[in-house]
């Protein structure tokens, strides 16, 4: 038998193991559709595709937006199990169909969200840069373990834009950034806006603020593949009446001295570097107010950056705890191309109903948000499916679906995209699985969900996005 009939026979008895095994494991998999194969996996198709399903980690050089460099890319991954066996006709279309929703948010997509398509675009013709995704969140996005994901199949896919907007230091032990290591906020105050513990309302890009009792200086390290390359780094702090004065300081060297005296509001100070550095901080130069915000971080060379703000507990009523006007313009100084909200988690477990102004106060925030979504593109994820103790068994919660119809109706009210994740992972039949199956998608508590789910679940994100900018490419072709 010649090489190449037992290279055919071989591919053969793989895609019949593998189709088998996904039917014997009951559900389809996002991952076997050949769009989001194509789109996340852009390496897979020609003579290297035996290398990248390899099982170890292989790098190889792919052209980014306007630049060349080498990526790391992992093994193809599984993806979340999204329908149950008896709903197999639906679940084979997944999400690069459009009917799998009919929602006039979801029909209305490319026009929504072409300013970011456009963006992108322009991106890859030139160096400047990168394109900048900013998701907001409560508990899913406070640990970054669901937008890590996002970010690193972003940087694979597009060049690493670096890691956006980070926190000046750990408010709380949970809190992680990927490549990114935060010193502890010994002898500062932390205060975010769940709590309401800033009477002024002004808590910064990122919900946290920062007050020194007794500390004058905070550190972090970077392990950003940008270390090296030419880079901006910019530190958000409160401007404010008698505001004392920081020096920040880039590896061993002070870059710029800032004085943080005026009239009260959030402000920023960028500083221009040749090559991005390991470590960043601040230090504090004798007395006066400070509160520090955090600090953004990106390349000069294009790419994407994905930032990630969650604030463990948040709702979408807590951003109203901002002064007026504050929050939009706390968004606006990172300059993000995309606004991707994910509040509800903490609600839509409730059994016992939801708050008769929940929608009052979810509308309030987006009319404040109003100058900002004019001009920039948003996405609203609805809540995915998580599980309630009802009558004695584990079941949907009737104020999932009551927040559902809530979401959607203010997302279409304000011309954002509203992905409706419960209807699109499977809804109520997927919960057993996600509770008891292998790998176990949602947590003990049934509402979180596992590391495992939480990549998977940034690979969605990712996919869908990817996908309709696919989508969106293919029409303006025609």
């Amino acid at each position: 038998m010649s090489h190449g009939i037992r290279l055919i026979v071989a591919i053969t008895a793989l895609v019949f193991a593998s189709s088998f095994v996904a039917e014997s494991q009951g559900y389809v998999s996002l991952i076997e559709s050949s769009d989001f194969n194509r789109v996340l996996h852009p390496l897979l198709t020609g003579s290297n595709a035996g290398v990248a399903n390899a099982d170890h980690v292989a790098t190889k050089t792919t052209t980014t937006m306007a630049q060349s460099v080498a990526v790391e890319h992992p093994p193809v991954p599984s993806s979340i199990p999204v329908h149950s066996p008896d709903r197999a006709d639906t679940a084979e279309k997944g999400l690069s169909d459009d009917a799998a929703d009919e929602s006039p948010s979801v029909r209305e997509l490319p026009h929504k969200l072409q300013a970011f398509f456009d963006r992108v675009d322009a991106a890859q013709r030139s160096v400047g840069p990168p394109v900048h995704v900013v998701q907001l969140g409560d508990s899913e996005v406070a640990s970054d373990a669901v937008t890590m994901t996002a970010r690193d199949l972003a940087a694979a896919k597009y060049g690493d834009g670096g890691p956006g907007f980070v926190l000046a230091m750990k408010p709380w032990p949970s809190y992680s950034r990927s490549k990114i290591l935060h010193s502890k906020p010994e002898k500062f105050r932390v205060r975010s806006f769940p709590r309401r513990e800033i009477k002024d309302g002004h808590y910064g890009p990122g919900g946290v603020g920062f007050e020194p009792k007794g500390g004058y200086s905070r550190f972090m390290s970077l392990r950003s593949d940008i270390v090296g390359k030419p880079c901006v780094v910019t530190f958000h702090y409160l401007q404010q009446p008698k505001g004392g004065k920081v020096s920040l300081v880039a590896g061993r060297n002070v870059v710029a001295e800032v004085s943080t005296e005026g009239a009260k509001l959030a402000n920023q100070h960028p500083v221009d570097l040749a090559a991005c550095p390991k470590s960043l901080g601040f230090r504090m130069m004798g007395g006066g107010r400070l509160r520090v915000f955090g600090w953004q971080i990106h390349t000069k060379l294009g790419g994407m950056s994905w930032t990630s703000i969650g604030v463990n507990g948040a709702r979408y009523s807590h951003l109203n705890n901002y002064a007026d006007g504050a929050f939009a313009k706390s968004l606006g100084a990172i300059k993000p191309d995309l606004l991707i909200f994910g509040f509800g988690l903490n609600v839509t477990s409730y059994p016992h109903g939801l708050n008769k102004n929940y929608e009052s106060r979810m509308q309030h925030v987006f009319e404040g948000l109003k100058p900002l979504i004019a001009k920039i593109p948003c996405v609203i994820l609805g809540p995915y499916p998580v599980a309630a103790k009802l009558k004695g068994r584990w079941a949907v919660s009737p104020t999932l679906y009551k927040v559902l119809e809530i979401q959607k109706r203010q997302a279409d009210r304000h011309g954002c995209v509203f992905v409706d994740r419960f209807t699109r992972l499977g809804g109520a039949d997927v919960l057993s699985k996600w509770r008891r199956g292998r790998p176990r998608i949602l947590s003990a508590d049934n509402v979180h969900l596992t590391r495992e789910g939480s990549r998977q679940m940034g690979e969605f994100i990712f996919k869908y996005l990817t996908v309709e900018y696919e989508k969106s490419a293919a029409r303006s072709d025609k």
